[in-house]
Formats: structure tokens, C-alpha cells, sequence
């Protein structure tokens, strides 16, 4: 009876020991790959990483939503925040993000999509609710 509970223990750990969650624990190499492929509604220390790699890799010449002209004014920036809705003022100037960046960066979960406000990396959802940004530094 004993020995049923041993092998039953050793196919538990077995199964879990394969697992994505399990990898990505470990730091294996799947483990990446595995939690890039997950959807997401807020953006990871990964996705911040990778927006300030991209940002000091396309300084020189930033693509048009992250221009200095693209900038938001300090009015506009303070109606800018998580948990907001984007005005129809920022809706205007809101951009999606370059395939350059959007790459790098988890796939957002279904009905999210990712934009650029005045620079920023932006979160939203279907009816333009901010759920994240990472600022431009």
C-alpha cells in the first residue's frame, strides 16, 4: 500500500516538475518563452526592461508618438493616470506602439492593446480605461 503512495507521489512530482510554472521557477530556458506567451492586463519588470532597452535604442530618431513634439503637456499629464479613462483629447494623440516595441513586450490580454500617450507605454482596455504606463523616463 505503501509503495502505491510512493509512485503515486513520484508521478505527482513528475508532472509538476514539467509544467511551465515549474520552469519558470528553475529560470529554464522554456521559462521565458512560456510567460512572454501569457496574456496580461498590467506590465511586468520584463516589459519595463524592454521599454527602456528599446527607448535608448531609438532615441536618436523615435518613431512619431514618442517625438519630443509628442510630449503631453503638463495639463494633459495630469489627466493621465492609471485607472482613468483616456479623454477624447488624449485619444487623439494616443498611437499604437512600433511592431519594434510590441514584440518585446508580453501579449496583452484579450480586448487590451497597447498604445503610446505623449511617449508613454500604455495599457488599455476596449473602452480606453489606462490599466498601466510606463513612463518615458
Amino acid at each position: 500500500m505503501s509503495t502505491r503512495y510512493i509512485a503515486a507521489g513520484a508521478v505527482a512530482l513528475l508532472m509538476f516538475a514539467a509544467t511551465p510554472g515549474a520552469r519558470a521557477s528553475s529560470g529554464e530556458p522554456g521559462a521565458q518563452a512560456d510567460q512572454k506567451s501569457r496574456s496580461q492586463t498590467q506590465f511586468t519588470a520584463q516589459d519595463r526592461q524592454a521599454a527602456s532597452d528599446w527607448y535608448g535604442k531609438n532615441e536618436a530618431k523615435p518613431p512619431t508618438g514618442f517625438r519630443q513634439q509628442d510630449r503631453l503637456s503638463s495639463e494633459q499629464e495630469s489627466r493621465f493616470q492609471v485607472g482613468s479613462k483616456l479623454d477624447p483629447d488624449l485619444q487623439k494623440i494616443a498611437h499604437t506602439v512600433p511592431s519594434t516595441l510590441s514584440r518585446k513586450l508580453a501579449t496583452p490580454a484579450q480586448g487590451y492593446r497597447y498604445v503610446s500617450v505623449g511617449g508613454h507605454i500604455t495599457l488599455l482596455d476596449k473602452q480606453n480605461e489606462v490599466h498601466d504606463i510606463i513612463r518615458h523616463p
